[in-house]
């Protein structure tokens, strides 16, 4: 049986929470590793590639906000 991070070695990812969205781009964050994921279009959710991260803080009214979408 495989664990979760041999999961999450092999691409499966699973986002947790809420998954931020612009475009094609979507970021999260992996309830299993708990890594910073992105995909874009319909792939495969991976981590953010390296010396790269994802800021995460609550939108000011004046910048443009990403749409949430909840997972299930």
């Amino acid at each position: 049986m495989l664990t979760f991070a041999q999961l999450c070695g092999l691409r499966l990812h699973r986002p947790g929470g809420t998954v931020a969205a612009n475009g094609a781009l979507s970021v999260s964050r992996c309830m299993r590793c708990d890594k910073e994921i992105m995909r874009q279009g319909g792939g495969l959710w991976r981590t953010t590639p390296p010396h790269s991260r994802i800021v995460w803080r609550k939108a000011d009214m004046h910048e443009m906000s990403w749409p949430m979408q909840d997972v299930e």
